[in-house]
C-alpha cells in the first residue's frame, strides 16, 4: 500500500477516492432504481391480486345472498299458491251465496206477485220493498222472467179497490 501511495501524488489519490464514492452511489442509486422497480410491480401485483380477493368475497356473498332469495321467492310461490287456493275457494262459496240469494229474491218476488195480483193491488211499502230486491237480482245476474212479474206488479193499482 505504501509503494502504491509513492507512485500516485496526493491529487491523484484524492481524485480515486472521489471516483470510487461516487461509482459506490451510482451503484447504491441503481440499487434503489431497481428496488423501487420491483416494490411498484410488487404493489401492482398486489393491489390486483388483492382486488381479486375482494371481487371473489363479494361475488362469494352474492351468490349465498341470491341462493337466499331464491330460497325466500319459493317459499312466497307457495305461500302464493295456497292463497290463490283459498281465494279460489272463497271466490266459489261467493257465487254459490250469490246463486242462492238469487234463487231466494225469485221465490220473494213469484210468491208476492202471486200475493198481489191475487189482491188486486200493492201498498208503496211493498212495492218498494220488491223493487229494492228486484235491484239486487239484477245486480246479481238474475234474467229476464222477473222482469215481467215484476212489470205486472208495478202496474198493479196502489190502492185497495173499492166495493
Amino acid at each position: 500500500m505504501i509503494d502504491l501511495l509513492s507512485k500516485y501524488d496526493t491529487t491523484q489519490v484524492i481524485i480515486f477516492i472521489a471516483l470510487v464514492v461516487i461509482a459506490i452511489k451510482s451503484v447504491w442509486d441503481m440499487i434503489d432504481y431497481f428496488k423501487n422497480k420491483y416494490k411498484e410491480k410488487f404493489n401492482k401485483d398486489y393491489k390486483q391480486l388483492e382486488s381479486q380477493k375482494t371481487i371473489e368475497k363479494y361475488y362469494l356473498e352474492g351468490k349465498d345472498q341470491h341462493q337466499e332469495t331464491l330460497k325466500v321467492c319459493e317459499k312466497l310461490e307457495n305461500q302464493l299458491d295456497k292463497i290463490e287456493d283459498s281465494v279460489n275457494k272463497l271466490s266459489n262459496k261467493v257465487n254459490k251465496l250469490t246463486e242462492s240469494d238469487m234463487h231466494d229474491i225469485k221465490q220473494f218476488i213469484v210468491r208476492e206477485h202471486h200475493y198481489f195480483v191475487g189482491k188486486g193491488w200493492i201498498d208503496d211499502y211493498s212495492l218498494d220493498s220488491i223493487m229494492l230486491r228486484y235491484e239486487d237480482y239484477k245486480e246479481e245476474g238474475g234474467n229476464s222472467y222477473i222482469k215481467t212479474l215484476v212489470e205486472e206488479i208495478k202496474a198493479l193499482p196502489k190502492q185497495p179497490p173499492t166495493a
